[in-house]
């Protein structure tokens, strides 16, 4: 991915994949922070937040689908311009739930990850597929100005 200069739009594509167990997120979580660095500038301030948003997001697609299964994927789309930078996660489906932002109290284990995109993004959402494999993908964007 090349840098967001000059009213380009830079799209990055991958999918994570292993034979033996869920996807890495930490080796996603690095793509989309190499996307964020190459759009924004190692000097933004809103690199490490994108890649916390896109650790939270990551991160429930293994937790709570068939992505962290044996073979599951995980589908990461940067979408970069002069004015934005967008993060799309697609999991592979068949959770019980769909995203929500967690009301989790401060002894709670978890539900802060969307909580934690909600308050980062500029905006941000869930969309969900058809039928009942109801794959998800959570996206958010932040305004590409440097901080």
């Amino acid at each position: 991915m090349r840098g967001c200069g000059g009213g380009d739009v830079v799209s990055a594509r991958i999918v994570y994949s292993t034979p033996d167990g869920p996807p890495d997120v930490r080796e996603a979580r690095a793509f989309v922070r190499d996307c964020a660095v190459a759009c924004l500038g190692d000097g933004s301030s809103l690199v490490d937040d994108v890649a916390l948003m896109a650790s939270e997001v990551l991160t429930n697609a293994v937790r709570y689908s068939a992505s962290g299964r044996a073979h599951g994927t995980i589908g990461v789309l940067v979408r970069a311009s002069v004015k934005r930078l967008r993060v799309d996660v697609r999991d592979d489906g068949f959770a019980a739930t769909v995203p929500t932002v967690g009301a989790g109290g401060l002894d709670a284990q978890g539900g802060r990850g969307l909580l934690l995109v909600a308050a980062l993004a500029d905006d941000w959402g869930v969309q969900i597929g058809p039928g009942s494999q109801r794959a998800v993908t959570v996206w958010f964007e932040v305004a590409a100005t440097s901080g």
